[in-house]
């Protein structure tokens, strides 16, 4: 099945649910990703019940696909690593003692 034929078995109005089964994410991600800017704006149904157009929803998919991310620089330890080098070992943390219990 195409990406194509896929999307035309979606419903016309998403809800959050068609939107975790299309993002394969939890219900959290999915509200999470509905608040990124230039994100579609919900249909409310009632007060908690929100539906998102089909067609809004796969256009701001494949923008979101064309743009264009900058690559992330490797952090320090990454870097460190690669030279072969041994890290440094962490100072060792001072253990909580308990005060004996005093016999009553």
């Amino acid at each position: 099945m195409t990406t194509k034929q896929a999307a035309e078995q979606l419903p016309l109005l998403l809800t959050v649910a068609d939107l975790q089964g299309l993002w394969r994410c939890k219900r959290t991600t999915a509200y999470a990703r509905t608040s990124q800017p230039g994100f579609p704006a919900p249909i409310a149904f009632s007060g908690a019940s929100y539906r998102w157009w089909r067609h809004e929803v796969l256009e701001w998919m494949e923008a979101q696909r064309l743009t264009v991310r900058p690559t992330r620089q490797p952090s320090t330890r990454r870097a460190q690593q690669a030279t072969d080098e041994p890290l440094p070992l962490p100072a060792p943390t001072p253990v909580a003692r308990r005060k004996p219990l005093s016999a009553a």
